[in-house]
């Protein structure tokens, strides 16, 4: 896959599509581009999607955003036992080790378990209550998760229609599904719910599937009429699918699809020669990429950076964690853990009573970021980084160096004055 520096990437001009995955993705990404399917974050048991589809970020801001909203998940501070059965099944050897401590010691340096063991851990984890990682251990896992992916770009501009739709359009889109294959899929989603019998659940979830589509064809028989005329065919259109009903003009930049054609109802793929891994100075991994995206984010769509309406923004606090020494002592990382945490509790108790429905950046917020911030900064500057250290290492080489080849100056020109001394004796 050829690459590009990021820095080289027209990102105010054009829509890029950024695709997270991982580094090891990157020799089949060569050969078969991003393949439109239900991937296993869509289906499940209680799989929502009917259509395969890419999924994608949009720009700058929708990339900070997805990143955004997984630094949300793993210091959550009531998540769901789906969560924590998630972040033992997929992410188990990027956990600290106080969790892998209820693992039998002859298994815990493995980097994946065997799924008997991944539901002792889980049981030991409710147990004993620590579902939650504080946010210092939060921001490890993302660091050493993000190491190891990189993100493939491609150009991604939307779709472009004669006509605009209103909020009254997209009711009348809406209202032209059929209420009996409605009330259909919420018969099915209860059985498949209560259903432990796997064929069974296959085939109603078939069922279900060939309903949702038939609803989409009636959506989009009424919304074709308004839209009019594809004037530009883009690689998405705004228009979200996701479950037994149409959206329109609602994709968020963060869970961007690519779009759905008309007849055989398949998402786009991305074919191989238009994806290119983004790179700066011959970095690929994710951490590398999101700091320099940070640094060229526009600032009129700052408040984007929340991917939902009660995420608190902290990559600019992961990003402040990568400068910090990794010695740090357990009470200054209790300490920062629990500045964070008093900051997110307060924004979100705002969201939630005060500001529902905001989409701004509350002055609560700004403080906050500023006050989290310099409290981390003062313990990043009571130590000497390894990046200090290596500079000041350089520097006193060449210094020695230096004072090395002044001596040896000095020592030759003194022997040859002795010599030339010598000569005229």
């Amino acid at each position: 896959m050829e690459s590009v520096d990021i820095r080289d990437i027209d990102l105010k001009n054009k829509t890029y599509g950024f695709h997270f995955t991982p580094q090891t993705a990157e020799a089949g990404l060569s050969q078969t581009g991003l393949e439109s399917r239900i991937g296993v974050n869509s289906s499940g048991k209680l799989g929502k999607e009917a259509i395969p589809k890419v999924f994608f970020s949009n720009g700058i801001t929708g990339a900070l955003m997805t990143f955004n909203r997984i630094a949300n998940i793993p210091a959550d501070g009531k998540p769901s036992q789906n969560t924590v059965a998630m972040l033992v099944k997929d992410y188990y050897k990027y956990l600290p080790d106080r969790i892998k401590a209820f693992v039998p010691e002859e298994k815990r340096s493995l980097s994946s378990l065997e799924q008997a063991d991944i539901n002792e851990l889980i049981r030991n984890l409710n147990n004993n209550g620590i579902y939650t990682l504080d946010y210092c251990e939060a921001f490890e896992f993302l660091r050493d998760w993000m190491l190891e992916n990189m993100y493939a770009i491609f150009e991604a501009e939307p779709s472009q229609y004669e006509h605009e739709l209103t909020e009254q359009d997209i009711e009348e889109i809406n209202s032209a599904r059929n209420p009996e294959i409605l009330k259909r899929i919420k018969v099915l989603d209860k059985a498949m719910g209560l259903s432990v019998n796997e064929e069974e659940i296959q085939k109603m979830s078939e069922e279900r599937r060939n309903l949702s589509i038939e609803i989409r064809k009636q959506c989009i028989e009424v919304a074709s009429q308004k839209r009019g005329a594809k004037l530009v065919d883009g690689f998405f259109d705004r228009e979200d699918y996701n479950e037994d009903r149409c959206a329109f003009e609602v994709q968020y930049k963060n869970n961007t699809h690519s779009a759905i054609y008309e007849d055989n109802i398949l998402g786009k793929s991305v074919l191989p020669e238009e994806l290119k891994k983004a790179t700066l100075d011959g970095k690929m991994d994710a951490v590398t990429i999101i700091q320099k995206l940070f640094e060229q984010r526009d600032m009129s769509e700052e408040y984007s950076m929340r991917g939902s309406r009660y995420d608190v923004r902290l990559i600019e606090f992961f990003l402040q964690f990568l400068k910090l020494p990794k010695n740090l002592s357990q009470e200054a990382r209790d300490e920062i853990s629990q500045s964070i945490t008093e900051h997110r509790n307060n924004v979100r108790g705002i969201l939630k009573t005060e500001k529902k429905g905001f989409v701004g950046i509350l002055p609560e917020e700004i403080s906050g970021i500023s006050d989290v911030l310099n409290q981390m900064k003062k313990h990043q500057d009571s130590f000497i980084s390894w990046e200090d250290a290596r500079r000041f290492s350089e520097d006193r080489i060449v210094q020695l160096e230096r004072e090395n080849a002044n001596e040896a100056i000095t020592a030759l020109t003194m022997n040859r004055d002795e010599k030339q001394i010598e000569g005229q004796k």
